[in-house]
């Protein structure tokens, strides 16, 4: 949780020569005030919200890490061009180099040998024109079956 708020982040080092792969963990201390202080965006100071710069891939990174720290089963990966562009309602060629992230968590999941899934999705929502602040946020239930057999029974 302390991730997610941003008083802890970790920073991935790849292997170089004479330092091997880390991580490096840093303590934010001041941003446990932003929490609290009406004067101060918390959303803001962490993950860069109502900025041209929003950092909507860290903070689905830290909700899904939050959330697998209670026991549930979150992924990451990105929204298909396709998919923004019916959200949209408009052509995104930009999604080809820049793809929107998205989060899924299953809030229920079938016994094998039945695959039934139930959960929500969370997506990033690309801002309006460059340097608009006004991307967000989408949410989406989700119910899928990949397997022959009664759904959710």
């Amino acid at each position: 949780m302390l991730k997610l708020a941003g008083v802890i982040t970790v920073v991935p080092f790849p292997d170089a020569p004479f330092q091997p792969a880390h991580r490096r963990y840093s303590f934010n201390f001041d941003r446990l005030s932003a929490l609290i202080d009406s004067g101060r965006s918390w959303a803001k100071e962490v993950y860069g919200w109502g900025t041209a710069s929003t950092d909507l891939a860290g903070l689905f990174s830290n909700v899904a890490d939050a959330l697998q720290s209670f026991g549930w089963v979150a992924g990451i990966n990105n929204l298909a061009r396709s998919d923004e562009e019916l959200i949209l309602g408009r052509s995104v060629p930009e999604a080809d180099t820049s793809p929107m992230p998205r989060a899924g968590v299953a809030v229920f999941e079938a016994i094998p040998p039945d695959t039934a899934k139930a959960g929500v999705a969370v997506f990033g929502l690309r801002a309006s024109s460059p340097g608009a602040t006004d991307a967000g946020l989408g949410l989406m239930p989700f119910l899928s079956k990949t397997s022959p057999g009664p759904l959710l029974t």
